[in-house]
């Protein structure tokens, strides 16, 4: 599965804390796993924030999860 695949493998996620979110796997790779991943990987490597919950990075509306970052 190509979302389980990026998450595991590029971006360092463990496959047991994706399968606690069943939800991923309905989530469009395209256009909310890879940009929102990519951009939370840029903040977290800036020293910005810590980390991201899975769901607040990938579940959450776009409204919200624009204001949850600004």
């Amino acid at each position: 599965m190509a979302i389980m695949d990026f998450l595991v493998n590029k971006m360092g996620y463990s496959s047991t804390l994706i399968a606690k979110e069943p939800c991923l796997v309905t989530r469009s790779l395209e256009k909310r796993i890879i940009p929102r991943a990519v951009f939370a990987r840029e903040l977290i490597s800036q020293g910005l924030v810590n980390e991201f919950k899975l769901s607040t990075l990938f579940d959450t509306s776009e409204k919200v999860f624009i204001r949850t970052v600004s």
